[in-house]
């Protein structure tokens, strides 16, 4: 894969557009977050103040009178501190600052890094169907942080599209995988309110966005795209208007 080279100017100290670009995504990244922040507590806080109860429960009445239900209270506690040791390594992962665009590549599984994105977004698709099909296990190669990254904002845009469809009931979100070659490239379709042709040509577009005002910068698929084309991948839109929309990306399978 060709890098991009990213340097100050020996005379002038600027930093070159590759160097902004990274503190752009990262910028993003942490917006996202800010976003995100509360639905994230909450689902923390659940299973935290589950197993606490739990913890309570046990210390109080201990192992002799709590013997038939012990094992499954310790089970329950157990499965509690998990959701919320995953949460945190997923959101260590995505607030991972690149120190530039041509950050180290590492191999990693294309199903962790969905299922990661997944779990960071869920406040915003709990009403909503979220189905994977991966063909997994596959590893690929690229900056998982970025990847991630790029998923939630597919998987955020999708959520958005149907809301404002106003069928959330019905909403549906499906998250596709399979091999081309020696590529991989994940799809992610939802049953929202579609975009227009004249839209799609819009929406890689810094600055451009179909949210109001209070709701995006219009920075997503931008980000999304100069990501995905640093992995050497294209990043493309199908959509009916009224209907549903379909955008897809594709990175380099691990030869190791």
């Amino acid at each position: 894969m060709n890098k991009i080279e990213h340097t100050k100017d020996k005379e002038t100290g600027k930093v070159e557009p590759g160097k902004q670009q990274a503190e752009l995504i990262h910028n993003e990244k942490l917006k996202a977050l800010g976003i995100m922040s509360a639905g994230l507590a909450h689902e923390i806080n659940n299973p935290l103040n589950y197993a606490v109860l739990g913890i309570e429960l046990l210390k109080r009445e201990g192992r002799e009178m709590l013997a038939p239900e012990f094992d499954s209270i310790v089970s329950d506690v157990e499965d509690g501190l998990l959701r919320i040791k995953n949460i945190v390594q997923d959101l260590k992962i995505y607030a991972r600052k690149t120190p530039d665009i041509d950050s180290t590549l590492e191999t990693f599984l294309v199903g962790d890094a969905v299922a990661a994105a997944v779990r960071i977004v869920s406040p915003h698709t709990s009403h909503i169907e979220v189905s994977t099909m991966l063909n997994t296990p596959y590893r690929v190669y690229g900056d998982v942080s970025s990847i991630v990254q790029v998923l939630i904002n597919l998987v955020s845009n999708a959520a958005d599209a149907i809301l404002r469809k106003q069928e959330a009931r019905d909403g549906r979100i499906d998250i596709l995988g399979k091999t081309v070659g020696d590529r991989y490239i994940i799809e992610v379709t939802d049953n929202g309110e579609g975009v227009s042709t004249k839209q799609i040509e819009d929406m890689f577009t810094p600055f451009y966005t179909t949210k109001s005002t209070h709701s995006g910068t219009g920075l997503g698929l931008s980000i999304c795209q100069a990501i995905i084309e640093r992995h050497g991948g294209e990043i493309n839109v199908e959509s009916i208007l009224g209907s549903w929309t379909a955008v897809s990306f594709d990175l380099g399978l691990a030869t190791a």
